[in-house]
């Protein structure tokens, strides 16, 4: 199992040197677009599976405390309507295709992250996750470009997963964009 995780690096903040995120912030939402891919052999027939799925979040809740090097998430919680479309292919030919909608929660829960600067506007994760994982306690992101303007922070991750270790391999990639105001 490999994890990679991509975000780019660009001089966009109105700030001179680090931004400056120290602080006491309010969770304010988030944004999640992610592909996964699933390809598998069954009976001489390749079968695959493409399951997109997207949301942005509402009624975010809860507080952000920053330091220098740590990310103190407080009852992080907020609502969404998860939009997925899953398409199947055999032997490369459209068999299926449908999508849902499916309105949803997360529930308000604590996170800390430690992290360490990378040039002026992007941070690496060194342990920890502010909204979640895959389910396993592995995080799907281990950094951030960061974007700060006026009193909002936002915090974009990008999402590379590849897991090779099970018979039917699979790769998740997409975005997360998390947006916090200033207290």
């Amino acid at each position: 199992m490999a994890v990679l995780v991509f975000f780019s690096c660009s001089k966009e903040n109105q700030t001179e040197g680090k931004a400056n995120i120290a602080g006491n912030w309010v969770f304010v939402g988030l944004q999640n677009r992610t592909t996964s891919i699933n390809s598998y052999i069954t009976n001489g027939h390749t079968s695959t599976d493409v399951l997109f799925s997207s949301y942005k979040s509402s009624r975010g809740t809860g507080k952000v405390s920053i330091t220098s090097d740590s990310i103190i998430g407080s009852g992080i919680g907020y609502s969404y309507n998860l939009f997925q479309r899953l398409t199947d292919y055999e032997d490369n030919v459209l068999s299926s295709d449908d999508s849902i909608l499916i309105p949803s929660s997360a529930m308000p829960a604590n996170s800390s992250i430690k992290f360490e600067y990378i040039g002026k506007d992007s941070v690496h994760y060194i342990s920890g996750t502010l909204t979640g994982s895959n389910g396993s306690g592995t995080s799907l992101t281990t950094g951030a470009k960061i974007s700060l303007t006026g009193d909002t922070l936002v915090l974009t991750s990008g999402i590379y997963f590849n897991d090779t270790a099970n018979a039917a391999p699979f790769q998740i990639s997409g975005t997360v964009v998390t947006t916090l105001k200033r207290q």
